[in-house]
């Protein structure tokens, strides 16, 4: 590993590409391999402790969680045995991919009720708790968030913050002000990629509360009654007239979202954690033809995984306690093995990323001669890895060439028409409350299209001054003032 770097260097300037190319290769590969092991086996490990506080504590008992966990037992327990279909791997991948969408779209919806029930939340606070000053909010309420917005020098911060305020602010657009602004952020995708602007629109529908895609409500790894207990939820929410309700018919809506964002949220972190857990697997499977050999580290890592397997394989169904093998208190031994692993990831990391330009720039300036010097098959592998291992839990790893056209400016523009067509129909059936909750959601979902900071100053007013409902003006102010504490 050491010569790396002038191997590297040898490819820039064309030299010995017969016998460099796949030194530079196996060298990678020798590294991501030893990477994905140590991070498998902690992560592993994580996620195995984290499951089994979960069940103990009787926390949720998720058959989705369990099955997929169950597969996962099985997967690690193939690769060990050098049994591994790589394959079905994608298969389970995907799956956890379509899962994460449709949690993506539950939590976007219970997103939007919090909304409405976080603005009806003080018509029923006692006004001996909470007073409420309105000459701070309709005087020095403004002053305070551009002061906040404009507290930092750097423009994503700055946008960043413009975004989370006008989410939360009163929601005062018309309907017709709301989609100019969607169109005029969809213009800003002319000449950008198919993807990149079916991206765009997938977020904002999502964000909308619009349809999920068939592709994931379909997913043989979706029983038809694994997200029952989140449209039970969604069904309460959705048939309350905001406007009339109670006290005592909020008290309800209030723990059954805080219930449906706990169990979601703690779903979501499971789906994650496989995520992680499927990319290392996937790079160590991917790797260990190609790289040089084992190392101290690699092959501990190994047996750490083989010890977690052991105990773990089987247990995490909900049947803990009638697992003979699970013993907590030398699975937690285990964690004492991961002292050897200090430092490692990011010499690793720092190795690897300092020559992966190499790879982008053999396969731009030598791709039809990679078959020729026998390192093809090798370089494949290594693309898909640096997609593995680039941080990105859910990144698609195949190639969609429409994906990458740029088409003319009236694809974005279509796009655009179809989306606001879809929200004007699912606002007829949206109470007004609900409503201004989904514009909220979106508008803070928009590139930043305020010019300058009058313009945001002018936003910021106009919605203040035009919120004429008390208790939607009490939550706004707590809100606002806990975004800008921190």
């Amino acid at each position: 590993m050491r010569d790396l770097d002038a191997i590297s260097s040898k490819i820039s300037k064309g030299q010995n590409l017969n016998s460099n190319l796949e030194k530079y290769g196996r060298s990678m590969a020798s590294l991501y391999h030893a990477l994905s092991l140590v991070k498998l086996s902690m992560n592993y490990y994580t996620a195995c402790d984290i499951h089994f506080d979960a069940v103990d504590k009787k926390r949720y008992n998720h058959d989705l969680c369990n099955n997929l966990y169950h597969r996962f037992h099985l997967f690690i327990r193939n690769y060990l045995d050098n049994q591994m279909d790589i394959e079905q791997l994608k298969v389970m991948r995907q799956d956890v991919m379509d899962i994460m969408g449709i949690i993506v779209s539950v939590i976007d919806q219970l997103r939007i009720y919090e909304y409405v029930l976080n603005r009806v939340e003080y018509r029923f606070k006692d006004n001996k708790d909470y007073s409420f000053d309105k000459e701070y909010y309709n005087t020095y309420l403004t002053n305070d968030l551009i002061h906040y917005i404009f507290s930092e020098k750097d423009n994503v911060v700055v946008n960043s913050k413009i975004a989370e305020l006008v989410g939360q602010l009163p929601m005062r657009l018309s309907k017709e002000r709301f989609f100019s602004y969607v169109r005029e952020a969809f213009s800003l995708y002319h000449g950008a990629q198919k993807g990149t602007i079916d991206d765009f629109d997938y977020s904002i529908r999502s964000t909308a509360m619009l349809s999920v895609s068939k592709k994931q409500t379909e997913s043989k790894a979706i029983n038809e009654h694994d997200f029952d207990e989140y449209k039970k939820i969604m069904d309460i929410l959705v048939k309350t007239d905001y406007k009339t309700i109670d006290a005592t018919m909020y008290d309800t809506l209030d723990k059954e979202l805080k219930l449906g964002i706990e169990k979601i949220n703690h779903l979501s972190d499971n789906m994650v954690l496989l995520a992680q857990l499927i990319n290392d697997l996937y790079t160590a499977a991917l790797m260990q033809d190609y790289s040089i050999g084992s190392t101290t580290q690699t092959v501990l890592a190994k047996e750490i995984i083989g010890s977690i397997n052991n105990q773990c394989f089987g247990s995490l169904d909900g049947t803990v306690s009638n697992n003979n093998s699970y013993n907590r208190e030398s699975f937690e031994k285990i964690a004492d093995k991961f002292i050897a692993f200090e430092g490692v990831q990011e010499n690793i990391l720092s190795i690897t990323q300092k020559n992966e330009y190499v790879l982008d720039d053999a396969w731009d300036m030598y791709k039809d001669k990679l078959d020729t010097f026998g390192v093809n098959a090798l370089f494949q592998s290594l693309k898909m890895v640096t997609k593995l291992q680039s941080g990105s839990d859910f990144v698609m790893l195949g190639s969609d060439a429409s994906y990458m056209e740029i088409p003319d400016n009236s694809y974005a523009d279509t796009v655009c028409e179809r989306l606001i067509d879809d929200m004007q129909k699912s606002f007829k059936n949206l109470g007004q409350p609900v409503k201004r909750a989904v514009m909220a959601a979106v508008f803070s979902q928009l590139p930043v299209l305020f010019n300058n900071t009058n313009e945001i100053q002018h936003y910021i007013n106009m919605s203040l001054i035009q919120c004429s409902d008390e208790a939607e003006q009490m939550a706004a102010v707590e809100i606002l003032k806990s975004i800008m504490e921190g």
